[in-house]
């Protein structure tokens, strides 16, 4: 082999070997290509799973939290509704314990309102013990006793007379009582008797002058007169107790600048109802010292206005001239339909108040009446008289010295307390 073909040879086997290399090495990088493919299929896959995976725990995370936060949601919400509740059954307990107070409250209160009706009541009926056994004793003889009556009417007429019923209210009982017995014709002594007691509650039942309204702009003023000694002062004490005790805002006038100790008594009064007094030093002109308590009462807004005045004889000009300033000084400041006149007169003083009546009317228009002392006198006939002869009705009737010492004239109860076991 000529070295020429040996070279050629040489050449061929060469080239040979290196297309197989180059084909071998195009076989390992297609191999290698496919490998790397199928590993990144793999990665991906495996990327897929995992981020499957991720998700779910990520959910389940998230159903894990949401369900923490649900259960700690839920416990709070239990414990508010344990506070809740706990709160609710205390407020209810609070109620309860409340409602059950106001009523235990409310009976006490009512127990004490029943307890003093009574003692009042009974108070009245032991005030009125004089007049009631002077009147029994007088009654058994004339209607139930086995004794004989010539005349009966003239034994009526000289009781009633006795007992202060006064001449005229007498003649008028007496003639109205003979005109029903000769209606009814009658003889039984019981039966006159029970008609005795009609017209006597008929005489208290007269019509007397309009009450004074209550819905007027306030204050409402009320103005105390009367004599010396039939107890003024401790009666507006009284009085200011009444009203403050059914919800009215109270004001006190010491419009009795001449006497010392009506002015301490006033102030005493004023501290025991809690209600402030108005007054000046002693020999001051009452009606400054009234306009001065107006002018407060209507700037405090109080509902009632009670004045004082000095006690004064009926029968003494220039003093009654006084409270006829007084009462034209409130008028001019005050709505006139809002003043209230009010005499106070002592059941002691017999056929005398009659007279007090009159002329303190006949200068200032009295409205009504409140008779005092009650429990000091025998004879309360008085009562009918006034009743009988004026139209003016008496309001209250006072006893005792006790700040509810007071009570409203009730003029059934008052015929019913006098006669209630006469007939027996």
């Amino acid at each position: 082999m000529s070295k020429k073909h040996y070279n050629n040879f040489f050449s061929w086997l060469w080239r040979k070997k290196k297309k197989n290399d180059n084909k071998l090495e195009e076989n390992q990088k297609q191999n290698n290509h496919q490998e790397t493919q199928k590993d990144k299929i793999t990665i991906l896959k495996n990327a897929l799973v995992l981020e499957k995976k991720s998700k779910t725990i990520k959910i389940k995370i998230k159903n894990q939290n949401a369900q923490k936060l649900i259960n700690n949601n839920q416990k709070k919400i239990s414990k508010i509704d344990q506070y809740s509740n706990k709160r609710l059954d205390n407020q209810e307990q609070k109620l309860s314990t409340t409602l059950l107070n106001n009523k235990i409250q409310k009976n006490i209160k009512n127990k004490q309102n029943e307890n003093r009706y009574n003692n009042v009541f009974q108070s009245l009926q032991f005030s009125l013990k004089k007049t009631k056994n002077y009147l029994e004793k007088k009654i058994k003889k004339i209607f139930f006793s086995n004794q004989e009556n010539n005349d009966l009417f003239e034994s009526i007429e000289e009781m009633l007379l006795l007992s202060d019923f006064g001449v005229n209210t007498t003649n008028n009982i007496i003639k109205s009582l003979k005109k029903e017995v000769y209606k009814n014709n009658t003889t039984d002594k019981s039966k006159i008797f029970f008609i005795l007691k009609k017209n006597l509650l008929d005489i208290l039942n007269k019509p007397s002058k309009e009450k004074i309204k209550t819905n007027q702009k306030k204050p409402k003023v009320i103005l105390i007169v009367g004599v010396n000694g039939v107890g003024k002062t401790t009666t507006i004490g009284k009085l200011a107790y009444k009203f403050k005790q059914s919800g009215n805002s109270i004001m006190l006038a010491a419009g009795d600048t001449f006497r010392a100790a009506a002015v301490d008594q006033l102030k005493v009064f004023g501290e025991k109802n809690k209600v402030p007094v108005i007054y000046n030093k002693i020999g001051t002109d009452p009606s400054a010292v009234i306009y001065d308590s107006l002018q407060a009462a209507k700037a405090k807004k109080i509902d009632i206005l009670i004045s004082d005045t000095a006690g004064r004889l009926h029968n003494k000009q220039h003093l009654m001239e006084e409270l006829k300033k007084i009462v034209r000084i409130i008028k001019k400041h005050n709505q006139s339909s809002n003043l209230e006149v009010t005499l106070v007169i002592d059941a002691c003083s017999g056929q005398n108040t009659l007279q007090q009546v009159n002329l303190f009317n006949s200068m200032i228009s009295v409205n009504n009446i409140i008779v005092t002392k009650l429990d000091g006198t025998a004879k309360g006939g008085v009562i009918f008289a006034i009743s009988d002869q004026f139209s003016i009705p008496i309001n209250y009737l006072g006893f005792g010295e006790k700040i509810y010492d007071l009570q409203e004239f009730n003029k059934k109860k008052f015929i019913e307390i006098l006669f209630e076991k006469n007939n027996k």
